[in-house]
Parts: C-alpha cells; structure tokens; sequence
C-alpha cells in the first residue's frame, strides 16, 4: 500500500497533472484503436499495418527535426509572449518544410534497402507516412500553450484529439476498410487544429527567423529520442525486415500492447519530477536517495503485478483481442520480464541522467545497445523464431538498464 501511495503522490505533485492525465488518456486510446484495429482488419493487414506503425513510430520524435523538443527548452527561457510566438512560428514553419524532406529520404531509404516486403506494405507506408507531418504540426500547437504555463489548455486539445481519434477510429475500422481508416487517421491531427486552435495563426504579427542554436540543440535531443524508439520498435522492425510471415508479425504486436503500454506509468513519475531532479543534479545523497526510494516502491509493486499478469496473461489477450491471439500470450509472458527490468532500471535512471545533463551518455547507450540489440535479435530470430525475438528483446532491455543503472554511479561518484 505504501508503494502504491508514493507513486499517487509521484504522479499528483508539482501541478502538471493536467498533462499527465492527456498522455493517460492518449496511451489508452493508442491502445484501444490497436485492440479495434486487430478484431476489425485481416490478421494478414493487422500485421503489415503494426510493422508500417513501427517503421514511422520511429521516426515521429524526430519530425521537424527536433523542433518540438527545442521549442520547450528555448521557449521557456522568454518572458515576452510575441517573442515566444515568433519562435513558435519560425520553427513550425521551418519544422514543415524538413519533415516534408525526412519524408522524402525514408521512402527512398526503405525502398532502396527492401523494407517493404509486399505491396499491401508499401501502400499502407505512403499513406501513413504523411502522420508525420500532420501530428508534427497538431504537437507544435500544443505545445504552445505549454510556453504560456497554461497546462490546462494543453491537456484539454490533447484529449480533445484523443477523443476524436477514438470515435472516428473506431467508426471508419468497423463501417469501413482500412484504407480509409489510414486516410482519416492521417487528417486527424490537422484537423483538430483546425477546429481547436486556428486562430492561434492570427495571435501576432507574422515574423520568422532561423535560429543556428535553436536548431542545433533540436537536432541533438531528436536524434536521442529517435534511437530510443528505434530500441523500443526493434523487434518488429526486424521481424518485418527478415519477411516474417504477417500473420505472425500480428500475433507478436499484440503481445506487446499490453506490456509496453504499462511503460507509461514510471516514465509519467520521472517527467514530473523532471526539474526536481535537475535542480538537485549537484547533491549526491538527493539523487541516491531519490534512486533507491524508486527502486525499493517500483520492486514492491513489480513482486505483486509480474506473477499476476504473467498467470492472467492468455486470458487477457482472448478477452480484449480475440481468441485468434491466445498463442500469443507465451511471447507476452517473456516480454514482461523485460518491462520489469526496464521499469527497474532502464526508465529510472535514463530520466536521470537526462535531468542532470548527461543526455550525451544517453545518446551513447542507445547507439551501444541498438547495435548489439539488431545483431542479436537477427540472429536469435533466424534461429528461434518470435520467441527468440522476445527473448532477445527482453535481454536487451536489461542490458541497456544496467549500463545506465552504471553510467549514473560513475555520475555520483565523479561529485
């Protein structure tokens, strides 16, 4: 109980729970198209689709070229609310025109180095492809209202489009084919600009400019955050490469949905706590202290979820997507094991280092672990099937938390 009560008090503390509560309900509504999207679509479709949805998941946090994350860091540093508009036009109108470019690269990319294994693929890809740009653009609105501390408004268009995804969603998946689900999926985020913040274009005079620094830091932090969801999407993307049969790309998707969607909860801990943790980044027994509380509550809590999902885990998978999937609760049952020990370790302290300035050893822990993450989930893939991808996945899952769990004692120990 006293677990369950640090992370409420996690979760609640320092305001801000308006954003956490739109990134709750977003998280539940990922999860519930895909839940539809599986009953609805083909098995075949289901799976091209969840591999073409990693593909461009990927490369979401790097639309813009990093702009969104280089709008908070700079925009919050202004006082004047015109400076801060003309910030956040120059970058959304710059951000535009280099996602139109990451767009163009990765179609010539992934067709020069046979990504898309079928035709159904590829013409899932260029339809969704353009999200990108679409959620780039609704992300950068929102995160206006974020540089005038108005939390408030930037939960309420986050849900608001939560919502819209929701219904619309669910109405074209199940009336519909999936093709004009992809076309409207696509338009929604543009189109909740439209209806929710338009008239934000006409706030203040039009001026914009490019920024060197601006775009060097947005370049930096978008490249970390790429690599860390190219980690995340690996074992799908390899499966897709290595033309693993869909059906089953499928079955594996879905048995990431439930674990990987839990992820949510010590990473919401960690964002709250995001300036706390930096403003302490100097004071050793702070950040040890902070440290072993997490892992003395999360562990407590982890002892009680791990054997009941793991116990509860076919059952789960047949009520909420359908028996066709119940051979997938053995890929399940391994992938929790690695969300232990990514929750234990690798979400802990990557936050961590973050908040301290270390993002650079962050960056570098990615590259290490990605590389050594494709080697082996190739090999155990070619090998093993889908149950060695999971196995390698949850192995690398560890790994990557150990060597961060490392990089922030060598932190503590260079005070």
């Amino acid at each position: 109980m006293k677990g369950f009560m640090w992370v409420k008090n996690k979760l609640m503390a320092r305001d801000g729970h308006f954003i956490l509560i739109a990134h709750l309900f977003d998280k539940i509504v990922n999860f519930f198209i895909m839940m539809i999207a599986a009953r609805y679509m083909s098995l075949s479709t289901f799976g091209n689709f969840s591999y073409v949805k990693s593909l461009v998941s990927v490369l979401i946090p790097f639309s813009g070229f990093g702009s969104n994350h280089a709008l908070l860091r700079f925009g919050m540093d202004l006082n004047d609310l015109r400076y801060k508009y003309h910030l956040f036009l120059s970058a959304l109108v710059y951000g535009v025109l280099f996602t139109f470019i990451l767009i163009l690269v990765s179609k010539f990319f992934l067709q020069s180095f046979d990504f898309f294994e079928n035709q159904e693929v590829e013409s899932i890809f260029d339809i969704y492809i353009f999200f990108l740009l679409s959620y780039y653009v609704f992300d950068m609105v929102r995160n206006f209202y974020r540089l005038q501390n108005d939390n408030k408004s930037y939960a309420m268009r986050s849900i608001k489009y939560s919502f819209l995804t929701l219904s619309i969603g669910t109405f074209t998946l199940v009336f519909f084919n999936y093709l004009v689900f992809l076309i409207i999926f696509v338009c929604l985020p543009i189109i909740s600009v439209i209806f929710n913040s338009i008239t934000l274009f006409n706030k203040f005079d039009k001026k914009i400019e490019f920024n060197t620094v601006f775009w060097r830091y947005g370049l930096f932090v978008g490249v970390g955050a790429f690599l860390n969801q190219f980690f995340l999407q690996a074992d799908i993307l390899i499966l897709g490469y290595l033309n693993v049969d869909s059906e089953l790309i499928a079955q594996y998707k879905v048995a990431t949905l439930l674990v990987y969607t839990f992820l949510f909860i010590p990473n919401a801990i960690l964002v709250r706590d995001f300036a706390l943790i930096s403003s302490n980044a100097r004071s050793k027994d702070f950040l040890l202290e902070y440290a072993s509380k997490y892992i003395k509550y999360t562990l407590m809590i982890l002892l009680g979820f791990v054997p009941i999902f793991y116990f509860l885990s076919e059952s789960l998978l047949v009520l909420i997507f359908g028996s066709q999937f119940q051979n997938a609760s053995n890929i399940q049952n391994i992938l929790i094991f690695g969300f232990a020990g990514s929750v234990l370790l690798r979400i802990p302290f990557g936050n961590i280092l973050n908040a301290i300035g270390k993002a650079k050893w962050n960056v570098l822990n990615a590259v290490i672990t990605i590389v050594m993450t494709i080697v082996l989930l190739a090999e155990l893939t070619q090998k093993y099937g889908m149950i060695g991808t999971a196995y390698g996945m949850t192995f690398m899952f560890c790994v990557s938390g150990i060597i961060s769990l490392f990089m922030f004692l060598y932190y503590l120990r260079e005070l």
